[in-house]
Parts: C-alpha cells; sequence; structure tokens
C-alpha cells in the first residue's frame, strides 16, 4: 500500500470527521459495525439529527475499495453527503405503530436467506425453514432510492406484538405480496435492461419483486412457481442467483442439473458479494406436488 494512501481504520477516520465538520448539529454522528445477511460484518456511518429516533446507516467498506482504486476522498465525502441527504428521516419514527401489531401488519414483509449462513442469528429470530433456506420476518418503514428502511422481526418483538409463528408469517407473506408484487422477465431482457447489449434467447426467466430488493423471496409466494410452471409446461429448475431474483428454466431443458449447480457455485464464488449469495443448491419445482426440493 502506498505511503500516501490511508489504511482502512485512517480512511473511517476522515470520513467520520469531515461528516462531522458537516453535520456539526446533529446530535450524533458515528460508525457502527453492522452485521448484514450470511454474517457478514459492515461500517455504517449513523447521523442522527436532533430530535430524531431514526438514521439511516451508509456503509463504507465499498468507499474504501474505491479510494484504493484511485477515487479522491473528496468525491467519496460528497457522494456519502448526498446519500445522507436523500435518505435523510424527515420526522421521527412513530414507536407506537411497531409495538402494535394490528397497526404493523400491513407493514411487514419477508426475506428468503440462507440457513446454514445466518443460523447464529436465526437462533433469535421467528423464521420459517424452507429447504435449506428461512423464510424471516421485516417491518418495512419506509422505501428509498437506495434501499428499504426496515427492521428484522427478532423473537423479543414477536414477544411484544403476542403473536404465533403461524400468524406472523400468514401477515408478513400477505403484506410482501400486496406491496412487492411479482416481476416475472426473460433472462435476455433482465440483462439488457441493466448492461445494454443484446444477448442469444434462451430458455431462462427471471422471478424477482417490483424493487428487485431482496426479490428472491417471491420463490415461496403463493401459486407463483406453479403458474409459472403452467406456462411453461414443465416442471422447473430454480437457480438461486442472488437474495435479490432467482432463475427459473424448464426441468426438461438442453441445460442439465450438473453444468447448473457448477454454474451456481462459481457465479457465488467469483460474481457476488457475500452478503448477496443465497445459496449454492440447485432446486426442482414439481407441479404434481407443488414441492421445491434441492436436486442431489
Amino acid at each position: 500500500m502506498s505511503v500516501n494512501l490511508l489504511d482502512y481504520e485512517g480512511f473511517k477516520a476522515r470520513i467520520l470527521k469531515d461528516a462531522s465538520r458537516f453535520y456539526s448539529d446533529a446530535d450524533k454522528v458515528e460508525i457502527k459495525s453492522i452485521v448484514k445477511n450470511n454474517g457478514v460484518r459492515l461500517d455504517g456511518l449513523s447521523i442522527t439529527e436532533n430530535g430524531s429516533n431514526i438514521a439511516p446507516a451508509i456503509y463504507l467498506n465499498r468507499f474504501y475499495d474505491d479510494y484504493k482504486e484511485g477515487r479522491s476522498l473528496d468525491d467519496i465525502i460528497r457522494t456519502v453527503v448526498e446519500m445522507y441527504e436523500q435518505n435523510r428521516a424527515e420526522k421521527c419514527f412513530d414507536v407506537g405503530l411497531f409495538c402494535d401489531f394490528e397497526r404493523i401488519k400491513d407493514n411487514l414483509a419477508i426475506r428468503l436467506i440462507n440457513y446454514e449462513r445466518n443460523k447464529d442469528m436465526l437462533s433469535h429470530t421467528p423464521h420459517r425453514k424452507f429447504v435449506d433456506l428461512a423464510v424471516v420476518y421485516m417491518a418495512v418503514l419506509n422505501h428509498t432510492s437506495y434501499g428499504n428502511a426496515s427492521i428484522l422481526v427478532n423473537e423479543e418483538v414477536r414477544k411484544l406484538w403476542k403473536v404465533g409463528d403461524d400468524e406472523l408469517h400468514a401477515a408478513a407473506l400477505a403484506g410482501a405480496m400486496a406491496t412487492q408484487r411479482p416481476v416475472i422477465r426473460r433472462l435476455t431482457e433482465y440483462l439488457s435492461s441493466f448492461m445494454g447489449g443484446e444477448y442469444v434467447e434462451n430458455e431462462m426467466m427471471v422471478l424477482t419483486n417490483e424493487s428487485g430488493l431482496y426479490g428472491a423471496s417471491v420463490m415461496v409466494y403463493k401459486d407463483l412457481l406453479k403458474e409459472v410452471s403452467e406456462g411453461l409446461e414443465s416442471n422447473l429448475f430454480i437457480i438461486p442467483s442472488s437474495i435479490h431474483e432467482i432463475i427459473v428454466l424448464p426441468a426438461k431443458s438442453l441445460y442439465g442439473a450438473g453444468w447448473l449447480k457448477d454454474m451456481v457455485h462459481s457465479v457465488n464464488e467469483t460474481v457476488l458479494a457475500a452478503s448477496d449469495v443465497l445459496s449454492d443448491s440447485l432446486y426442482i419445482y414439481k407441479a404434481d406436488d407443488d414441492s421445491v426440493t434441492m436436486v442431489d
């Protein structure tokens, strides 16, 4: 590392110093270590303004990668400030809303995550096992241009609400299906919309939700896989592309299960961020019994 380049601790200290100066009137400016999906720990800059009880976290780890590749500190700080300004809390969060299940239940949603990679968190979090995955529940507070401001429903919260696992699951699934409706697109169209260019047509379809965030959860939406299977007149291979989407294709496809499993593992190892990995498994949906199982 160049002698003129800050190490990560020095980089965080500089960001914190500049943010504290820029938001000198804030109640608190700090960097918190936050555990994300799959046990990945990230450092988030948090700015809590006077009179507010909620603050967005702006994750700094990827900015340090940009810095090491030559991006200036001034440019990074400008982006951090811009992100905060676009996502700053406009008012205090109504704690009473969160404490009352009847008031919050329409704001519940689900996320689909890897069971083994999140086992410690799941030990104190209500969840439902689904093959080698787990369905967890979120209270979505508001939508921003950088993601959803949301709170994971842990066991303490479930007990506060005095609801059972089945009622919680049903409410969160209904909320997700109502507010995060499924989107089905051909893989070629999906890739073109993100990266441009043209791609050779194939049988693969992308399933996600309208926001594109945590869209792999549509895998457990009632009747969605059944409808896709009926449309393709085939059982389905399901590729866990990431926590944000899945890819499905006819199980009678020319692509063999072995090749698909190798592809899943390769993408997880070389392309995805560790926090975005859903699973190394390949799944099959069978229409005759409406089931999803892992492919051996």
